[in-house]
């Protein structure tokens, strides 16, 4: 990517609307081309990303991968961290680097299409196996299975053993104790193909449903939270899964596996009807009861907001700019101020209502040029419509 500085780089790739990246230099208005400048830069990602694969893995990634993908420790589901496992391991295509965030947090980037993962580029696919092999009770039928095996240097140092289910560890496999299980073979994704070969609108126009997932916490009592001999309580990990249908327009409220709820609407806070552009990583729903704030979103879901996201941050931006020549006043801060730029953050609605709120001040004094700003998504141009 074409920059100047290592801050300036980081503080772009941040945000994921920026789909075109140029800079202009400080002689002039030139612009350059990403192509055309830091090959260095590049080089230098590429070593990262080696380095970054070359680490060894620890039990503490194995588990947060695991609650990614869906295993359930408190429900004893150990086994089927081997799928994180193998998720961890598995090969990506030429134009995904692992690179880190702001935190030190390792994180997989498409060089190509901006599309980020946080694990494995693949882990949608990771995730539908471990709901296969929790249906085929993989984790009960392999519940003695709890110890993986580790090395302590990327040469392949010393080599130790994790116990999943007390937190031990061991220079050697205790007696009478049994390694995870591997993934049957049938069940691992092809990893020669995956959305890095499509562009981002070839993605977008794939997507059919939006997935989130989300969790609360609810008083349980029940044997497990006692002391052996009678029951206690307890707050409980519930997890659900919310799913969108962009043709049919349905809610799919997914509390447990294979238990699923359909339902034909939604509300907001405001007891409006909830649409597609109100799901963003960070709205507050009240599902079922339950007040429940979106956490997580697949791949394909965060690509969908973001690449809206874009179109619209663009038609406010030339709004902006066109009202400045017209306007003596400065733009209200209501309309003016940056939503979350963090992935799949963003607020569609309320960019939306921003841009309408601009339309309508630039109409008081070109009315006909304030009607020629409309969304350049489909999808976005039903906002308005709403």
């Amino acid at each position: 990517m074409a920059l100047t500085s290592q801050k300036s780089w980081q503080k772009l790739e941040s945000s994921p609307y920026n789909l075109t990246k140029t800079r202009s230099s400080r002689e002039g208005s030139r612009t350059f081309d990403e192509s055309s400048t830091l090959k260095d830069g590049t080089r230098r990602r590429r070593m990262q990303h080696e380095a970054l694969k070359s680490e060894p893995l620890d039990p503490r990634r194995v588990i947060e991968c695991g609650l990614y993908l869906g295993v359930k420790l408190d429900d004893e589901e150990h086994a089927l961290l081997s799928v994180a496992r193998e998720a961890l391991n598995a090969p990506v295509s030429k134009h995904w680097e692992l690179r880190l965030d702001n935190k030190g947090v390792k994180y997989y980037y498409n060089c190509r299409t901006g599309l980020r993962a946080r694990f494995h580029p693949a882990e949608k696919e990771f995730q539908k196996v471990v709901a296969t092999l929790r249906g085929r009770d993989f984790h009960t039928t392999h519940k003695a299975r709890t110890w993986m095996k580790f090395v302590s240097g990327p040469d392949g140092g010393d080599a130790f053993y994790h116990d999943f289910l007390t937190g031990k560890q061991e220079a050697s496999l205790p007696s009478g104790s049994e390694e995870l299980h591997g993934v049957p073979d049938e069940l691992l994704p092809a990893y020669d193909v995956d959305v890095s070969d499509k562009t981002q609108k070839e993605i977008v126009d794939d997507v059919k449903v939006l997935s989130f997932k989300s969790w609360w916490y609810e008083d349980k009592e029940e044997a497990t939270l006692g002391n052996g001999s009678s029951a206690g309580g307890g707050l409980k990990k519930r997890y659900v899964t919310l799913e969108y249908d962009l043709r049919s327009k349905n809610f799919r409220v997914i509390l447990e596996e294979n238990v699923a709820i359909d339902l034909k609407d939604m509300q907001t806070k405001q007891k409006t009807p909830m649409e597609c552009w109100d799901l963003y990583i960070g709205a507050m729903l009240h599902v079922l009861g339950k007040n429940t704030t979106l956490q997580q979103g697949t791949l394909e879901t965060i690509l969908w907001l973001d690449f809206h996201a874009a179109q619209l941050l663009r038609v406010k931006a030339d709004l902006e700019r066109t009202l400045q020549k017209y306007q003596t006043t400065s733009i209200n801060a209501a309309l003016s101020f940056t939503l979350r730029n963090k992935p799949g953050c963003c607020n569609l609605r309320q960019l939306m209502y921003q841009i309408e709120q601009l339309k309508s001040e630039l109409s008081k004094y070109r009315p006909q040029l304030a009607k020629t700003f409309v969304p350049a998504s489909p999808v976005a141009a039903g906002v308005a419509e709403g």
